[in-house]
């Protein structure tokens, strides 16, 4: 195989979606290697962006909970309803 097709197939494949990339993995055997390597830095890049975004959220529900137990604390109290002033 030439260096320059070579080239091309591989970044063909980065730049393909889930449905191209079972084509040429499955048309190109003596690729297979470098395709599963790519397949695994983009799962690992994933990854990273998920927790990422996980670990963004974090201050944000602390902060929701706080809301909540003071929400709680306040409609929680007993009132005296206008029925029982009489």
């Amino acid at each position: 195989m030439e260096l320059n097709n070579y080239k091309e197939l591989i970044e063909k494949y980065r730049k393909s979606d889930f449905g191209d990339r079972i084509f040429l993995f499955l048309e190109h055997r003596d690729l297979r290697s470098e395709y599963s390597a790519i397949d695994m830095a983009d799962a690992k890049r994933n990854r990273e962006i998920a927790t990422a975004k996980q670990k963004s959220t974090i201050p944000k529900l602390r902060w929701l909970n706080s809301m909540k137990r003071i929400c709680r604390e306040i409609f929680s109290t007993s009132r005296t309803s206008p029925d029982s002033i009489k």
